[in-house]
């Protein structure tokens, strides 16, 4: 047995510190916390123990709500229920910590009634790093302001010399339990789950990781708003330490909830956004399916790391028996399967890579993937390989025979050519027929009778772009032709090839313009929105400039055709978290479009839609109303009731009042979406 050791100044400063830290673990984390902590040092973790057991038998050893028995044994010796701190009376303890805790409390001056949360640095644990940590929680509350994140009101120190800070009092459930209190549908989920995203990006927009996204840290009040809590081992994203930031932990301590971890977290890596990423798809693969990816319980720290590092995560329809696929659809579970569960497999295969790069880039870019399945339209996500990809846009956009691809291509062929106008009539002519031409030598190459099967569109494709390399004699006629097949591959997910025609017509253009004319510039576009939905963001930006520029260059600045480049501009700066710009070149893009088209024109409409909602989102809900119902108006005019315009404007409406929250506008509204949207 090996000898203890000395209890050298060092030392007690190490258990000290280490037991502090211990307070904070779940009792089911406690083994695995201590073993990553001293994995060498058997005689400091039996220290720990020792300790925490002793520490237990005072009934000071809490982390949620804890019993009215552990309440009074606390009470007795430090309960401030009665006392008064700034302006506010200590009501009763509703909740004890590992380093704080928690009392209801009330206005203690005659200005008005509000109820609050008060946090205390719980007694006996005033280390320098306690009291540190506390302030580091207290700061970081400060610098958020978001409607779904709990609000720091006040804080101070108490006549005791106790920090505290005051919070907003929020009565509501664990997002998991109120979901299933409730039976919410997958639609219901989804949009409460987008009310903690909005929170989420505000704290990432204001450089703060949470690092502990769980149930428990997520409430949600009787009418259904989403408040986000516990900041206690958030982590600001700064490149070097400041007065404010908390030194590294020593000896290899991490602090986490292991079911909701990512990989780098639980490896003990340093973390950033992508954690919180991970987290939030491990709570959207609880809230679809009632359990989490994987079972942690009772493993071991090593265990857990190979678990959560190595083993792929199931798919959510693999683990969801047919109650629960009723109990969150509203409709069949196998029409459920067939419409929605492979574009909420993509997005939370995404959320839950492995690799922190393969991630979204952002918590808005799931928002925005998560938005669009409930619009029915095409998301972001992509799983490797190309044939879900093509699988899901057959499915939504069904093109089951070559005449389609024919009618697709001579329209897109078509839509080509008169963007030509100003060009001789002959040659628009000559140009005509061969691309034409082209496209009928392009459907007979891959002949079915010969392959002796139905001959798809990839494969039609493929032949086409290999036989336009005979074309780049004549390079106005193979540019046309290689943006129409770049065209037909980005709607089919092949986003790859896409940006092969691109980049082969880009150069084919600057042969004939070197300097760059109007053609270029909306190719350009074109290159800078394929790298956008591959989320390339930087680069998509990048491509997007030059191509705004020669489209002022050789169109004017105040050419309607600017009007989608500056909308992509906005999309694009929102997913780099430039919320002023991204506001900036929508109000530009809505004004060119009020400017250049007639009053109230469906466009314009559209317009004023996509710029609500964006201020949905950012949490300018009044001014998100005024211009949503502006344009709901004018598209119920201009477009009809049941048109496509109407159901993005019924469905912004949705998302605007059920963030405010008003749910009875909410209601109205989405009772006029067909029962088809999901």
């Amino acid at each position: 047995m090996p000898p203890t050791p000395d209890w050298t100044p060092s030392r007690l400063a190490r258990v000290k510190e280490l037991f502090e830290e211990a307070l904070d673990a779940a009792p089911a984390d406690l083994a695995a916390f201590l073993e990553a902590a001293a994995p060498t040092d058997d005689a400091l973790r039996g220290e720990v123990r020792a300790l925490l057991t002793a520490h237990r038998q005072t009934g000071a050893t809490l982390q949620a709500p804890i019993s009215q028995e552990a309440l009074s044994a606390l009470r007795d010796r430090s309960d401030r229920s009665g006392s008064e701190v700034g302006s506010y009376r200590v009501v009763r303890q509703i909740g004890v910590g590992g380093m704080g805790v928690v009392y209801e409390g009330i206005r203690a001056d005659a200005e008005f009634d509000k109820r609050v949360a008060i946090k205390f640095l719980r007694r006996g644990v005033e280390s320098d790093l306690a009291i540190r940590r506390f302030r580091y929680e207290r700061q970081i509350l400060a610098n958020l302001s978001h409607p779904h994140i709990g609000a720091l009101l006040d804080g101070g120190v108490s006549d005791d010399g106790q920090p505290y800070f005051v919070m907003e009092h929020v009565q509501g459930r664990p997002i998991t339990e109120w979901c299933d209190a409730g039976t919410e549908s997958l639609r219901g989920r989804l949009l409460v789950f987008l009310q903690v995203c909005r929170a989420v990006q505000h704290a990432h927009q204001q450089l703060v990781v949470h690092r502990d996204l769980k149930p428990g840290n997520i409430l949600v009040t009787d009418e259904g708003t989403v408040k986000l809590l516990d900041f206690g081992i958030a982590k600001l994203l700064r490149e070097a330490d400041g007065t404010d930031q908390l030194p590294a932990t020593q000896g290899g301590a991490r602090v986490f909830t292991p079911e909701y971890a990512s990989p780098e977290q639980v490896r003990g890596l340093p973390v950033g956004v992508a954690s919180d990423v991970y987290a939030l798809g491990v709570l959207l693969f609880e809230l679809v399916t009632g359990r989490r990816p994987f079972n942690l319980h009772g493993k071991l720290i090593a265990e857990i790391e190979q678990i959560v590092c190595a083993t792929p995560p199931p798919r959510p329809s693999e683990v969801l028996g047919t109650d629960r696929w009723r109990q969150v659809a509203a409709r069949s579970a196998s029409a459920f399967r067939r419409r929605v569960a492979g574009d909420l497999e993509a997005i939370l295969l995404v959320a839950l890579s492995k690799q922190p790069e393969r991630r979204y880039g952002s918590v808005d870019a799931m928002a925005h993937d998560i938005e669009a399945l409930l619009d029915d339209r095409r998301v972001h996500a992509r799983p490797d390989g190309w044939g879900y990809r093509t699988r899901t846009l057959l499915r939504r956009r069904p093109i089951e025979s070559i005449a389609t691809v024919l009618l697709l291509c001579s329209l897109l062929g078509g839509m080509v050519l008169s963007t030509r106008q100003a060009q001789a009539a002959d040659r628009q002519r000559d140009r005509a027929t061969a691309v034409t031409d082209f496209f009928a030598v392009m459907l007979a190459a891959p002949d079915p009778a010969r392959l002796g099967r139905a001959v798809t569109m990839r494969e039609v494709l493929d032949s086409a772009a290999m036989r336009a390399d005979s074309l780049d004699s004549r390079p106005e006629l193979a540019t046309e032709v290689r943006e129409v097949i770049g065209d037909t591959y980005r709607r089919l997910g092949q986003y790859e090839a896409a940006l092969l025609q691109y980049d082969r017509a880009v150069r084919l253009r600057r042969g004939l313009a070197p300097g760059g004319d109007l053609a270029t510039g909306t190719l350009l576009s074109k290159v800078s929105g394929t790298y956008e939905v591959m989320g390339a963001y930087a680069t998509a930006d990048s491509v997007l400039q030059i191509a705004d520029a020669l489209i002022q260059r050789h169109a004017g600045r105040d050419d309607l055709s600017r009007a989608s480049v500056l909308d992509s501009r906005a999309r694009l700066g929102e997913a780099k978290g430039d919320l002023p710009g991204a506001e900036r070149y929508l109000k530009e893009s809505l004004a060119l479009r009020r400017a250049s088209l007639p009053a109230h024109h469906w466009r314009t409409a559209s317009s004023e839609g996509i710029l609500g909602d964006f201020y949905t989102r950012v949490g300018r809900y009044a001014e998100a109303e005024r211009l949503l119902l502006a344009s709901e108006s004018t598209l119920a005019a201009d477009r009809g009731p049941s048109s496509e315009a109407m159901i993005d404007a019924h469905q912004r409406l949705v998302r605007l009042y059920t963030a405010w929250p008003k749910p009875a506008q909410a209601a109205r509204w989405a009772a006029l979406l067909p029962p088809s949207a999901p």
